[in-house]
């Protein structure tokens, strides 16, 4: 309970924890439905291609995935404006100069988790050959640049992949479904394990302050759906770990610049790893 106590304190070494958010399943829901609807609306240039890397030397595949980021990151701007406490900064999204710290902690905090994520890596790597006997498959965008792609479509590609993604993707897997389940697993616990004193009669029952389970609950749930979203099995274990390690740096700081620093770094570094050792061949 102490070692709890101590990875979320009050007073961290960063900076002050961020306010509970209010965010309820409808605005998870409507992000969702919003970016199924894309890709439904996008099928129909995806289905006559053979691979999604064949697919990404198209710059309307660009198009149609810049689009749906765009709209993520613009609904959950919108949701957190209304049901964060102090907008959308409650969501981590940070001004002034706590945009720069966010920066200068991303690129230490990135450091240090990089031997977490290479773990993940290895044991994927481990499990696809005693099981499959096969390596892991590489990242199915990554595997377009086996294509040489033109220097538009690598610009295309890496604003994508090194911008946005990480807006998006931080902004809705930690900023939204994070938050949302952690004042979720707390309600549960307040229910079933620390029953509330009877108050007066109409007054309304104060929703359960989340403790240090309930964020290590949080994350550990929103990472999972973080990995099968990228619908790369034998990434899973490394997507997961990454997304643990951004979970708990969104709740040590409270920043989501932080967490969009490491995922751009990571990513960057994933997409330019590749192109040299292809330039290479």
């Amino acid at each position: 309970m102490l070692f709890h106590k101590r990875v979320f304190s009050d007073a961290p070494l960063l900076i002050r924890p961020r306010d509970p958010n209010k965010f309820s399943i409808v605005h998870v829901v409507v992000v969702i439905a919003a970016v199924f609807l894309i890709g439904v609306l996008g099928a129909p240039f995806l289905s006559h291609r053979s691979h999604i890397s064949v697919v990404a030397m198209q710059p309307a595949f660009w198009l149609l995935d810049s689009t749906w980021r765009l709209i993520t990151i613009a609904l959950v701007l919108t949701f957190a404006a209304t049901a964060c406490q102090g907008g959308i900064q409650g969501v981590g999204m940070k001004s002034g100069g706590s945009v720069w710290r966010g920066i200068l902690i991303g690129l230490g905090a990135i450091a240090v988790a990089w031997p977490l994520v290479f773990l993940g890596d290895v044991i994927s790597v481990t499990v696809e050959k005693a099981l499959w006997h096969r390596n892991a498959p590489q990242n199915s965008l990554l595997k377009a640049v086996q294509h040489h792609p033109a220097p538009e479509i690598l610009a295309l590609m890496t604003f994508s992949l090194c911008v946005l993604a990480p807006l998006s993707e931080e902004l809705f897997f930690r900023g939204l479904v994070q938050s949302y389940l952690a004042q979720v697993l707390a309600n549960i616990r307040g229910h079933f394990v620390v029953p509330q004193s009877a108050g007066k009669f109409g007054e309304k029952s104060r929703p359960t302050a989340i403790a240090p389970a309930d964020r290590w609950g949080a994350i550990f749930i929103s990472s999972a759906f973080f990995a099968l979203a990228h619908a790369e099995p034998s990434a899973f274990v490394t997507l997961f770990l990454l997304g643990v390690a951004l979970g708990y740096v969104y709740e040590r700081t409270g920043n989501l610049w932080t967490d969009i620093t490491m995922h751009s770094v990571f990513n960057g570094v994933s997409l330019f790893a590749t192109l040299a050792l292809q330039t290479r061949r």
